[in-house]
């Protein structure tokens, strides 16, 4: 199987994409960040299925597709509101938004099944094939979370996989 190595300069970091796998990037900027729901119309940034499934494959490793399909709809939901960058990868590499970006460990998605799972969540969700199962989620944190002053800031919308989601 040939494979392609797929530059992320927005990530910082390098994501192994099998030649069957399709495009390499999706299209280009979003029209109107009114909604932030993928449709077969909408189109991204080049880039932004590798840096959300990035995300999905750190934030959710050892999850469901649904935890996955959640965590990507938290970067589109992020994208679309004025208080975050309008790209995914912008999104994704915002500070130290997903610990994964702050950790000091290199970005490997070594794990084959977990990639594939990754990449799929960011498919459907990019797509428009299942709807935002977040409730419009900006923010999550794991279950067992530490609680901090934030969490009693936001409204809390659900729990899926071992997150918990707020707007």
């Amino acid at each position: 199987m040939r494979s392609f190595l797929l530059p992320l300069t927005a990530c910082a970091c390098l994501v192994v994409l099998p030649a069957a796998a399709g495009e390499l990037a999706a299209g280009p900027t979003m029209s109107s960040k009114s909604a932030p729901a993928a449709s077969a119309a909408t189109d991204y940034a080049p880039g932004a299925r590798a840096c959300l499934a990035e995300a999905v494959y750190f934030e959710t490793k050892g999850t469901s597709l649904r935890a996955g399909q959640a965590v990507a709809y938290v970067i589109l939901n992020r994208r679309a509101h004025e208080e975050f960058p309008p790209k995914v990868c912008d999104v994704v590499a915002d500070g130290c938004q997903f610990s994964y970006q702050c950790d000091g460990q290199p970005e490997r998605m070594a794990d084959p099944a977990e990639r594939e799972r990754a990449f799929r969540a960011a498919e459907s969700v990019l797509e428009g094939r299942i709807d935002d199962p977040t409730e419009g989620a900006l923010f999550f944190h794991a279950e067992k979370a530490v609680a901090v002053d934030w969490f009693e800031t936001r409204d809390r919308t659900v729990e899926i996989g071992g997150n918990v989601f707020y707007r």
